[in-house]
Order: structure tokens, then C-alpha cells, then sequence
């Protein structure tokens, strides 16, 4: 029930992971266990099957999935800077893990596609009106949590898609232009 409490449990579950590498550095192989385990069930506790999202939990534990999975903060508070949509897809540390929370490869495939193409613009078969100057409740370049989402796919079996998107990203998104260095 915490404002932004889904993005912060898995930017918890992302930080576990990386104290969970140190300590395999440093030897301590049941610390690191610990927190990997940890890492692992914090960001499979927040998805959910149906909505193929990931949603904050209630103080009862139950799921509480936007009605609006696009919506960005400050409208939607449950996640900090980004939409439903942009937190599905970080979990940096485990995209394998990631993936096979998904009904299928293919699923997950045409979910991240999904989310690419509708954080086009309208004239390029987007959803998306405002380029980089807004938040984009889909993909958007500027937002460290979703930035890495275009090289997902090679996770899914489709690196063509990666291909597809980080090239439409260098040469469309990043530019010489006003907006383009999109966020910080």
C-alpha cells in the first residue's frame, strides 16, 4: 500500500542480487544464496499471471494490478518514474528468470514487442504522441529502468527484434537534435 512500492521492491530485489555477486567475490557462498534466493522470489512475488505485469502487493499480500498499465507517475504512484508497463522489464539480474515467468518464449516476445511499438509515435503505429520530451508510459529512452529492455528479446529467441530496436533507437531516438538525449 506504500507509494511506489512495486518499483522499489524490485529495485530491492536488484540490489540483493548484486550484494549476492559480491559475496560469491568474497567467498560466502550461503550469504550469497541467502540473497539470491531473496532477489528471486521479491520480483516473482509481484507478477502477476493474469495481467502479465508486475503490480504491488497490499498489506494482504493480495496483487493490486493497475486498471491503466501505461499510466506513468506521478498518476500512477505505485511506481517511481515509469508505468506498470516499463517496471515489467527490470529485473537486469535475472532476464532468464524474467522470461520464464511468461506462459511461453513467444509470449514474452510479443509482450516486449508490444511495448516497443506502442511507444511509437501515432504516424509510426505508436501510441505514444509526445516523443522524448515526456514520460512515456511504454518505452521510454530517457528512463533508466526500462533501458535495457530492447536487448531482452535476445532472451526470448528473437535477436532480430533486438536488432530491429536498437537500431531504430540509434538512429531515431538518439540524435543530434533538441530531444536527443532523452532523460538525464
Amino acid at each position: 500500500d506504500a507509494e511506489n512500492a512495486a518499483s522499489l521492491t524490485l529495485a530491492y530485489s536488484f540490489d540483493d542480487w548484486s550484494v549476492a555477486v559480491l559475496a560469491d567475490h568474497f567467498q560466502n557462498s550461503t550469504r550469497a544464496a541467502l540473497l539470491r534466493n531473496r532477489s528471486q522470489a521479491a520480483y516473482r512475488s509481484l507478477f502477476s499471471s493474469k495481467r502479465q505485469l508486475m503490480c504491488p502487493r497490499t498489506r494482504a499480500g493480495d496483487l493490486k494490478c493497475p486498471p491503466i498499465p501505461f499510466l506513468p507517475y506521478p498518476l500512477n504512484k505505485d511506481f517511481t518514474e515509469g508505468s506498470a508497463l516499463i517496471y515489467l522489464w527490470f529485473v537486469p539480474h535475472d532476464p532468464v528468470g524474467l522470461v520464464d515467468l511468461f506462459p511461453s518464449k513467444g509470449a514474452f516476445v510479443d509482450k516486449l514487442d508490444r511495448f516497443m511499438q506502442d511507444s511509437l509515435p501515432p504516424s509510426q503505429g505508436g501510441k505514444w504522441p509526445f516523443g522524448n520530451v515526456l514520460a512515456n508510459g511504454w518505452y521510454w529512452a530517457g528512463n533508466e529502468p526500462d533501458l535495457l529492455a530492447p536487448w531482452l528479446f535476445n532472451f526470448g529467441g528473437a535477436q532480430h527484434l533486438t536488432a530491429k530496436w536498437t537500431t531504430y533507437l540509434a538512429t531515431q531516438v538518439y540524435t543530434t537534435g533538441a530531444d536527443g538525449v532523452p532523460g538525464n
